[in-house]
């Protein structure tokens, strides 16, 4: 098989290839897909506040081991690291409420369209 395709021109490569692609793919799906799919969709449940209270405690939990880390390493960075966020704390709070706000937007509005 490789010592015919080395004896083919390209001419007759390109052939083979526009012939090959010019067939459609033989393709099944089952009748009825789309509403299957359409039905899975629609089931699925938005987030809880369980699965929001979890992830920000997660978040308070991660940020503290990394204070403590940064506390035992002893090199201050700790200290420079809240000097700064308590230096821009109002804009650190606006921003996280600014997305958190746009998330519970989205959320709402994917729902209403939904029904």
């Amino acid at each position: 098989m490789n010592n015919d395709m080395k004896n083919l021109k390209e001419e007759d490569i390109d052939s083979i290839l526009f012939n090959s692609l010019a067939k459609e793919p033989e393709l099944y799906l089952p009748h009825g897909f789309e509403i299957i799919v359409a039905r899975k969709v629609s089931y699925s449940k938005p987030l809880s506040f369980k699965v929001y209270g979890i992830a920000i405690l997660t978040a308070i939990l991660v940020f503290g081991i990394a204070i403590c880390m940064l506390k035992l390493s002893k090199t201050g960075a700790a200290t420079e690291l809240l000097s700064f966020l308590s230096q821009f704390k109002y804009l650190i709070l606006s921003i996280l409420l600014v997305v958190l706000g746009i998330e519970y937007l989205d959320q709402k509005f994917v729902r209403f369209i939904q029904k």
